[in-house]
């Protein structure tokens, strides 16, 4: 097993940082020319007429992360689970939207562009909630609310096994950041003997970045550096600081400020983000890193392309005798007159300029490179000389490459959301309101989603659940493409209703459903249907069948008693789930109202009856 020494795990991070280092290396430079050279004064980078970097980002980007995703949770044991998979998927989608998770993967995705990201998750104490009515953890003192959270990590700061040759292979892996050392001692997590024996760090450049020169920062925040760094094969949490005293030599070595027994799940809390694999590594490759030669080529040519164009001159000669015609010719201006020998009247010439043959091998370049990057003159919104049939084929070539890298994006938010998912399945500590709208009442009902495995749910398992990514939640659709689709639902719907009651052998919900998802339209039948009153009306024309059969009779229009009861698996609509209209005493249910709901108002005695998931309202 990998040794827990402190000099063990500072020589691993010395190696993980150096490789590491051979990555931002080029990173760097990346960075460099897409903020171009105005962005900082401080910013030294060559000029970049061609900025393919920052064009090609401005149009992926926004292709990858549009909005935030929408979660979707199934389960295989769809009879004991169902309502498990429920209450994770509404907490999940509400905390996507209290944590601003967008903005996370925009900035995930742009590291994944450029060349790796990296995201760390975990728990964290949120405070009493007192002001929500909920002192503590529903009324428990001795335990305090607690939420999942999800932070980027620098790549710069990223440490992981230099020797692995794929992240879930990695022995060692972490982060490095820094903290104010007066901080540090009031936090009773860490040994405080050894935090007595650090040192400040000295202000630097950081590693990495295209800005800020050496000794320009002025301000020393006596803060510290630290690793903290998970070793799966132990299961510990282990921070660091390579600046303590009691090293070999006189200054100082590292020393382990705390150990902790990991709590999370088994993949560990850090994600690495990237689009394309290399074989037998752990850094991912990203677009720009593989184009970057191509890049740089076409870029020098443009450059020097634009020196010779910023020389070019029309100058007029006349006769005179002047030894210093070439130096007259240099420094004159465009329209001036220059004296020269042997001249008969006036004359022009053209000094300067680029020649028609770079001119040719730039548009070779430019082609090259938007052939390799997927990046045509058609989705910068400027096509000429192609036909319709070479645009539809250039686009979907494109479109397949962007698809690519969404699924990565979309792959990457799952392992991330996933995690998340973990803390609200296991851990009991964790609260989330919810709220949604009924589908019986079409009334908002508000409650909360408890974690932790409570009594009756001892036999489920976080790997029963099926967490997935609405595949148009993350991308814009058009604003056609939504009028179209509703268009299509209000011509299904009005060509099956009068199908419905004449065939009640047909699971309509499910075939509604299941047109519903390949609209990007989550359960459309209880969207397009209302289920109370298609119940009632099932159960009515049952009525009147059964009387007629009897030979009694039912008005038209009436209501026959008990029928607004009957369940959805009736006459009419079998393979639904029957419909519920009273206040459930169990499942974790605290609610006013018809529907079951955690939460509500009241929170006496949920301990004793509670499983701590909300159920679904079918």
């Amino acid at each position: 097993m990998i040794s827990l020494e402190p000099q063990d795990l500072y020589n691993e991070i010395k190696d993980a940082e150096s490789l590491r280092k051979k990555h931002l290396d080029i990173t760097k430079d990346i960075i460099g020319y897409m903020v171009g050279r105005k962005f900082r004064t401080d910013h030294d980078s060559d000029r970049s007429p061609e900025n393919y970097f920052f064009a090609y980002q401005a149009f992926v980007l926004p292709q990858l992360v549009f909005e935030r995703p929408v979660v979707k949770c199934s389960t295989t044991k769809m009879v004991t689970d169902a309502e498990t998979a429920d209450a994770i998927e509404m907490a999940l989608n509400q905390w996507i939207k209290e944590t601003k998770f967008k903005d996370l993967l925009s900035e995930l995705a742009l590291d994944s562009l450029i060349g790796f990201g990296v995201s760390k998750v975990g728990l964290e104490l949120v405070g009493d909630h007192e002001g929500q009515g909920l002192p503590a953890v529903f009324g428990d003192f001795e335990m305090t609310p607690s939420k999942p959270f999800a932070v980027r990590i620098d790549p710069s700061d990223f440490i992981i096994d230099a020797y692995c040759k794929k992240p879930s292979e990695a022995r060692l892996i972490g982060h490095r950041f820094e903290r104010d050392l007066e901080d540090l001692k009031l936090d009773s997590r860490y040994d405080p003997a050894a935090i007595e024996g650090l040192r400040i760090n000295e202000p630097e450049k950081p590693e990495g970045s295209p800005f800020q020169k050496v000794g320009d920062r002025q301000t020393n925040r006596k803060t510290v550096t630290l690793y903290e760094l998970y070793i799966p094969e132990h299961a510990k949490l282990i921070t660091l600081a390579i600046n303590g005293a009691g090293g070999a030599d006189s200054t100082g070595g590292p020393a382990i400020l705390r150990t902790a027994q990991y709590y999370g799940p088994k993949e560990g809390p850090f994600t690495t983000w990237g689009l394309y694999l290399v074989p037998g590594q752990v850094y991912p490759l990203s677009p720009m890193m593989a184009l970057f030669d191509q890049f740089l080529e076409l870029n020098d040519h443009a450059a020097a392309a634009s020196d010779e164009a910023a020389s070019y001159k029309r100058v007029g000669l006349v006769d005179a005798n002047d030894p210093e015609l070439a130096k007259n010719l240099k420094d004159a201006k465009n329209g001036d007159l220059i004296k020269a020998k042997n001249i008969n009247g006036k004359q022009e010439m053209e000094v300067g300029g680029t020649s028609e043959g770079r001119l040719s091998y730039i548009d070779v370049l430019r082609e090259r490179l938007d052939r390799l990057m997927g990046f045509s003159d058609a989705q910068r919104g400027k096509a000429s000389g192609v036909t319709a049939t070479e645009a539809s084929i250039a686009d979907n070539n494109s479109d397949l490459r962007l698809e690519h890298m969404r699924q990565k994006t979309r792959d990457n938010a799952h392992d991330l959301l996933r995690k998340v998912g973990w803390y609200v399945f296991y851990e009991e500590t964790v609260i989330q309101a919810v709220s949604r709208v009924d589908p019986v009442t079409q009334k908002p009902v508000q409650g909360y989603v408890m974690g932790g495995v409570w009594p009756g749910q001892e036999q489920q398992n976080y790997v029963d659940l099926a967490i997935d990514i609405d595949p148009y939640s993350m991308v814009r659709v058009d604003d056609a493409l939504l009028q179209k689709r509703a268009q299509d639902a209000i011509v299904l719907i009005s060509q099956m209703a009068p199908m419905i009651p004449q065939m009640p052998y047909v699971n309509w919900t499910g075939l509604l459903d299941q047109w519903g998802e390949t609209m990007n339209i989550k359960k459309f039948s209880e969207v397009a249907l209302n289920l109370p009153m298609l119940q009632a009306m099932m159960g009515q024309m049952a009525m009147q069948q059964q009387a007629a059969q009897m030979g009694m009779g039912v008005a038209p229009g009436m209501m026959p008693p008990g029928s607004a009861n009957l369940p959805m698996g009736q006459p009419g609509m079998p393979g639904a789930g029957p419909m519920t209209g009273t206040t459930s005493q169990g499942n974790g249910i605290l609610a006013q109202s018809p529907n079951p709901m955690v939460g509500g108002t009241t929170h006496q005695g949920l301990r004793a009856n509670a499983t701590g998931r909300m159920p679904s309202a079918a």
